[in-house]
């Protein structure tokens, strides 16, 4: 049988540090070997790993600017400021280029083909009432030009910025008082996986805090969007795959 458990996590975003904190809590756990335990661990272990690769990818989108583009751009354009255009889209993820593969956060290219100018379109309905409408447009066009242009030039006059205010408050631990400042791709720096207290447990448990994991990120921004656990009781089968 397999469960399900809801991850309760606390998110702390700064320029020159991140970290984050999370509990795991089993919502019906049931009692469980020392072996299943560890299993639970390697496999959070193997998810933060994951994780770890994907976490320059925001930072790259949301560098470019600031940037100011000179030369209108349309299907079949090259060059450095067509993948300046796709990190700028990228950043947003209402406008962005692809999701994975090539033209996405991390990977985009110098070559404004079909997905670069979908975005684009993209970008000029997010900004109808500035974009399209003084042209007398209804649909997008998928162009980058005077227009679209304009707007992207403002919108990229500086470095986007994390509000670092909300999240510093939510997390206890972190210094509100001190200044950051970004310093480059985000790296694992920790992760540690304590028995939390209800580590031995009744057939029939729930609700129990069964683990508690401390992660922490340096020298970027970081996000864990999911950890999925599976428990296995005794002779049963990993079916995930």
């Amino acid at each position: 049988m397999t469960n399900t458990k809801d991850i309760a996590s606390k998110l702390s975003v700064a320029f020159v540090a991140v970290a984050m904190i999370f509990t795991a809590f089993a919502s019906t756990a049931k009692a469980q070997t020392t072996e299943d335990l560890q299993k639970m661990i390697n496999d959070l272990l193997a998810q933060v790993a994951a994780l770890q690769s994907q976490t320059g990818a925001a930072t790259t989108a949301a560098g470019v600017c600031p940037y100011t583009w000179t030369r209108d751009l349309s299907t079949g354009a090259t060059g450095a400021d067509v993948k300046m255009l796709q990190m700028f889209l990228n950043a947003d993820a209402d406008t962005r280029v692809a999701v994975e593969g090539a033209g996405s956060a991390g990977m985009e290219t110098e070559y404004y083909g079909p997905a670069t100018a979908a975005a684009v379109s993209k970008l000029q309905v997010k900004y109808r009432s500035e974009v399209l409408s003084p042209a007398n447009l209804v649909n997008p066009t998928g162009y980058f030009g005077p227009g679209t242009r304009a707007k992207a030039n403002s919108l990229c006059v500086a470095a986007p910025v994390v509000d670092t205010d909300e999240d510093m408050d939510e997390d206890e631990d972190m210094d509100e008082d001190e200044d950051f400042e970004l310093s480059g791709e985000a790296s694992l720096d920790k992760f540690e996986m304590d028995s939390a207290s209800d580590d031995e447990l009744e057939e029939g448990a729930e609700d129990a805090e069964i683990a508690e994991a401390t992660v922490e990120f340096a020298d970027g921004d970081a996000e864990i969007s999911r950890i999925d656990v599976q428990l296995l009781g005794d002779g049963e089968t990993d079916t995930s795959s």
